[in-house]
């Protein structure tokens, strides 16, 4: 749940973070959760659902990105997108619906 706007205390913090809001509860657990289930999904649109191993060219050719309902995607390989850090969503609901192989593919589906 997000702190509470009008607390001195948060808005001191949020100040400091330099962020509009933030949370001041996460279950770490069932975050952690969420986002392996997306990982493995990606995972298993590019390799067989039974692979316990990978070699280099395997982690070499895994996707560099995805998309969740058609629009948004994350590229894994951006550095300076804050997503790839900060951004914890709920994504316990969410479908891959499109693997990028490629920064480059990444990129151009956000273009479009």
């Amino acid at each position: 749940k997000k702190a509470a706007e009008n607390d001195p205390v948060v808005s001191s913090t949020k100040e400091y973070l330099g962020v509009s809001s933030y949370y001041s509860n996460i279950d770490i657990a069932n975050t952690i959760k969420q986002y392996y289930n997306l990982f493995s999904n990606a995972l298993g649109q590019s390799f067989s659902n039974d692979k316990t191993s990978f070699s280099e060219a395997d982690i070499n050719s895994m996707p560099s990105g995805y998309g969740v309902s058609g629009t948004q995607w994350m590229d894994f390989n951006e550095p300076s997108n804050r997503m790839n850090i900060t951004g914890l969503k709920d994504f316990s609901n969410s479908l891959i619906s499109n693997v990028y192989k490629t920064p480059e593919q990444a990129k151009e589906a956000d273009e479009i």
